[in-house]
């Protein structure tokens, strides 16, 4: 067992922060085995934790948090052992989903959340049934006009709502040739002309566009007030995306998987290998983070 009840098969890892209080992993891969053994993933921001925290929620993002970036839509799955233990936190606490994925996608890999955020908060579902929805849609017509724009290689998603109804698409190149820049441009002023909104954030090799604007923060807040959440509610996620997330929330953890970490806002962060053991801490630890817990001190 590791400081503050972390269990990990490698010892708590120590680093250096940049003078803002970041940690630099630029050149984590290029690093010895014994340097990487004793570098630590700290906080992002100035603050410390001071005090021990009970855990009332746990919200996650689904992309490159719960499943990796690396993989199709048809192969992506949250791997078995962080399905088991996120089964059992949610007997004890809400666990919900807040993801840019439709419901009739994210409910299979997810079953056991007690509420989903989907298409970025444009539609909130809950297990018992209930469902909370925006008015927005985007015209079928659009769909086969993108189509015919895309290049060999791009695949087209589509993120429906509970009546079939069109809320967002995405468009992904993940598997093929990376487009021109000048290509990627036109392509987003086409989709901006149809008054979606649009989101993109390179070097990520997709885009989303959606009958509204999304706010993951707002879904957030909207998934904690229906859920009855009355304890500390810690927000999982791993991009820019989840900023707004990670604000709402009294503790955002960003899971590390070789992305920017400048721009994103969360107070802690963790490599995607050891969100497993993170989460299987809570429970060892009654689903309370100690004041000591390694992965929360600045050195």
């Amino acid at each position: 067992m590791g400081e503050g009840g972390y269990l990990s098969s490698t010892p708590p890892l120590r680093g250096r922060a940049a003078p803002d209080g970041t940690v630099d992993l630029s050149r984590w891969s290029e690093a010895p085995t014994e340097a990487r053994r004793t570098y630590e993933i700290s906080y992002l921001t100035k603050e410390t934790q001071s005090q021990s925290m009970k855990v009332g929620a746990v919200f996650c993002d689904y992309d490159g948090t719960l499943a990796r970036m690396d993989t199709s839509r048809e192969l992506s799955r949250v791997p078995d052992e962080l399905v088991g233990t996120l089964t059992r936190i949610a007997t004890h606490v809400p666990v919900a989903i807040v993801t840019m994925k439709d419901f009739d996608f994210i409910h299979t890999r997810v079953p056991f959340a007690n509420g989903w955020a989907c298409v970025g908060g444009l539609e909130v579902r809950l297990a018992d049934g209930r469902i909370f929805r925006s008015r927005v849609r985007i015209q079928e017509s659009i769909l086969e006009e993108i189509q015919r724009r895309l290049p060999s290689g791009f695949t087209l998603e589509t993120k429906r709502g509970a009546d079939g109804e069109l809320l967002g698409l995405c468009i992904d190149w993940r598997f093929g040739t990376p487009p021109e820049d000048d290509f990627i441009h036109g392509l987003l002023r086409e989709l901006r002309s149809r008054n979606l909104y649009v989101r993109y954030e390179p070097p990520e090799p997709f885009i989303d566009a959606l009958a509204g604007r999304p706010d993951e923060g707002i879904a957030v807040r909207t998934l904690a007030q229906l859920l009855g959440v009355k304890d500390s509610l810690v927000y999982i996620g791993d991009s820019v995306s989840d900023n707004s997330a990670f604000d709402e929330a009294d503790l955002g953890i960003c899971v590390v998987h070789g992305q920017e970490l400048l721009p994103i806002t969360s107070r802690a962060a963790v490599r995607q290998y050891e969100l497993h053991p993170f989460l299987t801490s809570l429970l060892l630890n009654e689903l309370e983070i100690p004041d000591d817990a390694w992965f929360f001190h600045r050195k």
